[in-house]
């Protein structure tokens, strides 16, 4: 690919994901990554993206061909960045002491250890979550509560996914939407300041995630770590907890 690849046209990629005014040198984009190259895709294609002509205003046949140029530039680029990034890599690997890899293993090794054991400290004085509270209180380790919460989100269908099959939005606006969202910013929220979906559509979908819903301490009883009557002393620790340090 990299061979058959002009170094005009590596350059006419470049103004295209990023502006025709940038200094997109050659020398600028071999020192591209992929991580950069990436958050310039995902602004691009948002903007070019034909589901959002009509809400931008203009031709859909003019975003689509504004789009496929985004799309056709980033597969261009894409490779000379990550071959960037392993030439780099490459080099750090050769210069690492073998000692630095007998640390790495260690560190990894107390990190489980860690997470397998109980927290011996003070609890925070401050408002906490439920799982927080039984952590810091010294009644779960750190890895149960990961557990619980992999086991609350597993059993709970994902927003996107309710979306999907009530057509409200398809496949590829589901991959649109998890690129250009901000790493905090829930699904949901971003779909409908878009206007992927409308408000209706997003009340309706939250209410459907809903009948799913299962108490987070339902799985420390089901797993056999508290008893249910262990659970409901800790329900009302936390409460009072909580009240105190409002």
């Amino acid at each position: 690919m990299l061979t058959t690849v002009s170094g005009t046209d590596l350059v006419r990629a470049c103004q295209i994901l990023f502006s025709p005014d940038a200094s997109c040198s050659l020398s600028f984009v071999k020192s591209l990554d992929p991580l950069t190259l990436k958050t310039a895709f995902r602004k691009k294609a948002l903007e070019t993206h034909p589901d959002r002509s009509r809400a931008l205003g203009k031709h859909e046949a003019d975003q689509s061909r504004r789009f496929l140029e985004v799309k056709m530039a980033y597969e261009v680029l894409l490779p000379l960045a990550e071959k960037s990034v392993a030439v780099t890599e490459k080099k750090r690997a050769t210069k690492r002491h073998p000692n630095q890899d007998r640390e790495r293993e260690t560190r990894f090794r107390d990190a489980r250890s860690r997470m397998s054991s109980y927290y011996r400290g003070v609890v925070p004085t401050q408002e906490l979550k439920f799982g927080q509270f039984l952590y810091y209180s010294g009644i779960i380790t750190w890895r149960q509560l990961i557990d619980a919460i992999s086991f609350q989100r597993c059993i709970k269908p994902r927003y996107g996914q309710i979306a999907r099959e009530w057509n409200i939005i398809d496949l590829h606006q589901v991959v649109l939407i998890l690129q250009n969202k901000n790493q905090d910013e829930r699904f949901g929220e971003y779909a409908r300041k878009c206007g992927f979906i409308t408000g209706f559509q997003h009340l309706a979908i939250l209410g459907k995630q809903r009948q799913f819903h299962r108490l987070f301490g339902e799985y420390f009883v089901n797993e056999g770590i508290l008893s249910q009557r262990q659970l409901d002393i800790a329900v009302k620790q936390a409460m009072f907890h909580n009240q105190s340090n409002q």
